[in-house]
């Protein structure tokens, strides 16, 4: 099954998120979305009606308290991935009043450290 994903959320991000030296454009899950440089991690993608955003875990709770908010259960998981939320507001533009949970996630992810690489067998 392909990803889904809205097409004008690519364009409203990529102009805001672009020029930042410290991120990406990066893919999972054939869903693109934006990476730190410096640990190669995703902290937002672009799915369905929204957006994933691996919060940190102070802001998990109070994110799904929302009625825009719904945890990332892919695959028929039974509970959440971690912190990843989907985030859907209908125009792009109603991201920026809140552009902080964006910001606090991307610092969320840049502090972590980077994956360790698997050893070859």
């Amino acid at each position: 099954m392909p990803a889904n994903f809205r097409d004008d959320l690519i364009d409203w991000f990529g102009h805001r998120l672009a020029p930042d030296p410290d991120l990406k454009k990066g893919q999972m899950m054939g869903h693109p979305g934006y990476a730190c440089v410096s640990n190669n991690k995703l902290f937002m993608m672009f799915y369905e009606d929204g957006i994933l955003l691996k919060l940190p875990p102070d802001r998990y709770e109070e994110m799904l308290a929302r009625n825009d908010t719904t945890p990332f259960m892919p695959m028929g998981m039974k509970k959440g991935m971690g912190t990843w939320v989907v985030w859907t507001r209908i125009e792009p533009e109603e991201y920026e009043a809140e552009w902080e949970i964006v910001m606090a996630c991307k610092h969320h992810v840049f502090a972590e450290p980077p994956n360790k690489k698997k050893k070859k067998k």
